[in-house]
Formats: C-alpha cells, structure tokens, sequence
C-alpha cells in the first residue's frame, strides 16, 4: 500500500496537477490532502473542483475557512479576492472538512492533521519536543502523525512512532517561521508504504513550473501578484 499526503495547496493547479501526475507515475495507491487547499494562489475554485473531482479525502487547514483577517493589507486583500472567486458550494464543502482524521490502514493507525492535534496553527517542527509528539501519537492511539502548515518538510523516528510533515506542493519554505518567507521553486509531498505492517516514509520533492503559475496568475488578476510571485527563489 503507498499513501501520499499532501499539503498548502494555496489555490496552485499547476503544481497539484504536477503532483498528482507524479504520484500516479510512483504507483500511489490513495492520496490524503492535509489542508490549506485555498488562499494565497490564483485558482481556488479549481484546486477545489479536481480536489472533489478525484474523492481525495481532505482535512481543513487554517486558510480554508478564509476567517483569518490578516493584519497586512497584503494578505487581507488576497483572502478577500479568494472568497470573491468561490461559488458558495465550494465554500460550504470547505467549512465542512474536519480538523483531524484518524484512519488505519494494514494495522498502521495514522493521525492526520494541517497543524497539529493541539491546534490547527501549530507547526510540526525539528524543534517541536519529542515528548509533545510522543503525547500525541499515545493520546490518539496511532502509530504516525502526518501534518502540513509549515511548508518545511521533515521526518522524525521517535519512541512512540513517527512524525511526517509533508511540506507544501506550492510554495515549500527556506524555513519555517520566518517573515516574509522565501520560497523554493519546488513541489513537497510524502509517500507512505506499508507493506505487512512495517512502515517506511519517503520525501518527495519535483520541480515547480513557475512559468505556469506566473500565467495563471497573470491570467485572473490576483491582487498583488507581483509582490506574491516575488516570494519564490529562482
């Protein structure tokens, strides 16, 4: 069984398309979205639509409820735009998703969540105490924790299980925490294999086709698109 999660979407078609091919082309079998589908990006209602589209079982993240009220302009003006592009179906699909999904598969229990079990905002980081993710791998019964909200992706082995952030398909990060960010021109996800009970993670990382993204961006008027494309390390 090969499981990949995804993560921070951030309304990027190119990239989900690109990721979704690469999963196929790797024999994944299921996919899980972890969250931030929408917001900070150009094709909301899109990403939504294949998202539905293709039944990938997805988990709300911060930005999905587009409640934020972001204290730059910057980031109001582009979450306001993005409630703008979205027909209401799309909207109520979105504040329907749950925060955390627990599903075992070939008796390996896996938690999934966009920041943590704690709160939705909260990062799984290489800093986080492992005996905070210890906790919550023994408070919900499961043998890995998945997470996205970061945009850094990593793995950690610890002695309750193990720890998976995905990273982000759109706009993988320098480092997290860090204002404003620089982002990588890559695409992030993991695949998880389970094969008789045994579990291995392994990260994925593909080329990002800025050219695409600039188009769509381009294309539909985004508000402050050039300071929105400027973020990314080329």
């Amino acid at each position: 069984m090969r499981i990949a999660f995804i993560s921070d979407l951030h309304s990027c078609l190119s990239s989900l398309e690109d990721v979704l091919l690469d999963c196929d082309q790797r024999g994944v079998d299921k996919i899980y979205c972890l969250g931030d589908v929408i917001d900070m990006g150009p094709e909301p209602e899109q990403v939504i639509a294949k998202l539905r589209g293709l039944n990938i079982t997805t988990i709300r993240g911060n930005h999905d409820s587009l409640d934020e009220n972001p204290e730059l302009p910057f980031l109001r003006d582009i979450e306001d735009w993005t409630r703008a592009q979205l027909t209401e179906d799309s909207y109520q699909w979105l504040q329907s998703l749950p925060t955390i999904l627990i599903e075992e598969v070939e008796q390996v229990r896996l938690l999934m969540v966009h920041g943590s079990p704690d709160a939705i905002t909260e990062g799984l980081l290489a800093e986080t105490p492992s005996e905070k993710i210890n906790a919550w791998l023994e408070q919900h019964d499961a043998n890995i924790i998945l997470a996205g909200h970061t945009h850094v992706p990593l793995v950690r082995h610890l002695r309750a299980g193990i720890a998976v952030n995905t990273g982000s398909t759109s706009i993988p990060f320098a480092e997290a925490n860090v204002i404003p960010p620089t982002g990588l021109p890559y695409s992030d996800y993991a695949i998880l294999e389970i094969r008789g009970g045994i579990s291995s993670v392994e990260q994925i990382r593909i080329p990002m086709n800025y050219e695409a993204l600039l188009n769509a961006v381009e294309k539909v008027k985004m508000p402050h698109a050039r300071a929105f494309m400027g973020t990314w390390q080329r």
